[in-house]
């Protein structure tokens, strides 16, 4: 601003520059006990970065020693660096970063970028599973625990499997094929029953497998057992791992009335589940671990395992596979066409041959029967027995036709 003075001259304010502050940088050093994802956490919370900018600097700091967090003034870093270490002196809590740490990724097909994108899953992997070694010991120890309890000797000698024509090595090729119940049939017998549908389905699973081993001579004295696998994947978990649980059942086999079998069943499962909850947590901890390393590894010992034939001379984990899964209740349509059965074609496997799996579909139940074709090699044979113990079995509880029309009406 120009003023005049008293000669008549014009004087000019002159305006002070103010010299920039000096900046310092902040510079983020290695330890061998600061967790990632707490690291990106400090990053986004006191250094305002993406998160893709603050896996940038950690993967500096984690594979150099040291990353630059940014240039400050001297009286801004030293409220950083205080904030910082106010934040290390409290307990973290880990719900407020990042549930799993996630690291960046090129998406690109060269082969450079193949082998960075695949280093980065390798991390993120052995994060994963360092950071669940807690929860595995707690359920080693609770596992453990349930072992050494005399009121479990009972439920663990029903779990053991016996030996069968089941469980050997199987051949390249497949038998398969399917049939159909009603939906609200079934629930009507696990109503009947005390039950639930799934134990209507291992009972169901039952009675096939013990007329047809009884047919082929080959019905053990001691029940047979199921692997019933069941899924803890949450909704929007999209992990490249299988969170899946497998429950030991004893199927009850060795009884031949359909009622008492389902009854025996419905008791067994709830031991089961009870035995096997401790393991609930550590199924998908291990998982994480079978995904360490090269995918070939996995391959490898699966070579070795059958060619080994091992299945033939190690006892089985169990006899049969039986899993059961929700499908649509409303109809579906392919190119204008309906739909009419999902027959769920599943996996059979070494010491496993046989796998029979359960879709529901509308108000139906299609099963799909798999089996090696060197240990059943006509797997319809199967199917054919099905209908006939779902019959007896509404029989044992007075469910015909006749009287469901009855109760109907």
């Amino acid at each position: 601003m120009a003023k005049p003075n008293h000669e008549g001259s014009i004087l000019e304010a002159k305006r002070s520059k103010l010299a920039p502050p000096p900046l310092y940088t902040v510079v983020l050093l290695n330890d061998d006990f600061t967790p990632m994802d707490f690291v990106v956490l400090v990053l986004q919370k006191f250094f305002s970065m993406d998160r893709e900018r603050a896996m940038q600097i950690m993967l500096k700091v984690h594979m150099e020693g040291r990353g630059v967090c940014g240039l400050f003034p001297r009286d801004i870093a030293a409220t950083l660096i205080d904030s910082y270490q106010q934040l290390w002196t409290q307990p973290f809590d880990a719900s407020a970063g990042p549930k799993s740490l996630e690291l960046p990724r090129t998406g690109k097909s060269d082969l450079g970028s193949i082998l960075f994108d695949n280093a980065m899953f390798q991390i993120e992997t052995a994060v994963k599973f360092a950071s669940s070694v807690p929860t595995m010991l707690k359920s080693v120890s609770e596992v453990v625990g349930k072992i050494a309890d005399p009121k479990s000797r009972d439920s663990l000698a029903s779990m053991a499997s016996p030996p069968t024509i089941l469980n050997k090595a199987i051949s390249s090729e497949r038998s398969f094929a399917g049939t159909s119940i009603s939906l609200s049939r079934a629930k009507a017998v696990a109503k009947a029953s005390g039950g639930k549908l799934n134990d209507v389905v291992l009972a169901l699973a039952s009675g096939v497998l013990r007329r047809y081993l009884v047919s082929q001579g080959a019905l053990p004295n001691k029940s047979l057992t199921a692997a019933v696998p069941i899924s803890l994947r949450e909704e929007g978990n999209a992990d490249a791992n299988n969170q899946v649980f497998g429950m030991i059942c004893s199927i009850a086999t060795h009884i031949e009335d359909p009622k008492a079998r389902l009854e025996a069943i419905i008791a067994q499962s709830s031991k089961s589940k009870e035995m096997s909850h401790p393991l609930r947590a550590l199924m998908p901890q291990i998982s994480n671990l079978s995904m360490l390393g090269a995918p070939i590894v996995v391959q490898i010992l699966s070579l070795l395992y059958s060619r080994s034939n091992l299945s033939d001379v190690l006892p089985p984990a169990a006899n049969v596979t039986v899993s059961n899964v929700p499908g649509p209740r409303q109809t579906l349509y392919a190119a204008g066409a309906e739909l009419l059965h999902i027959f769920p074609v599943s996996i059979s496997a070494h010491g496993l041959a046989l796998n029979i799996t359960v879709q529901s579909y509308r108000d139906q139940l299609d099963f799909g029967f798999i089996a090696g074709a060197n240990i059943i090699p006509h797997v319809q044979i199967l199917c054919d027995m099905l209908p006939q113990e779902f019959e007896a079995l509404e029989a044992a509880y007075g469910l015909t036709p006749a009287a469901l029309k009855g109760a109907a009406e």
